[in-house]
C-alpha cells in the first residue's frame, strides 16, 4: 500500500510539478489532525474523501463499531478532565 502511494505520488510529480504531491500531502495532514471531543469517535470522513477510502468496503466498515458496542460510552466530562 505504501509502495502503491509512493507511486502515486511520483506518478504526480512528473505530471503536474513537484507543489501539487506536497499539497496533497498537507491536506492529509490537516484533514487527519480533525478530532471531535474526547470520547466520541471521529469518523475522519474528509480524509477517507481524500484518499478514496469512500469506496472500499471491509469487514470493518460493519464489524465491531463503536455505537454496536455492549459496553456504554463514557461520559464526555469526565474525558476532558483526564485530558486536560
Amino acid at each position: 500500500m505504501k509502495n502503491n502511494e509512493a507511486a502515486k505520488m511520483e506518478m504526480l510529480q512528473n505530471v503536474y510539478g513537484g507543489a501539487f504531491p506536497a499539497r496533497l500531502q498537507i491536506e492529509k495532514q490537516l484533514l487527519n489532525r480533525v478530532e471531535r471531543l474526547p470520547g466520541i469517535p471521529s469518523s475522519k470522513l474528509g480524509l477517507d474523501s481524500l484518499t478514496g477510502n469512500l469506496d472500499d468496503f471491509s469487514f470493518g466498515s460493519y464489524l465491531n463499531l463503536p455505537e454496536n458496542a455492549e459496553v456504554a460510552p463514557r461520559d464526555t466530562h469526565t474525558v476532558m478532565e483526564k485530558r486536560f
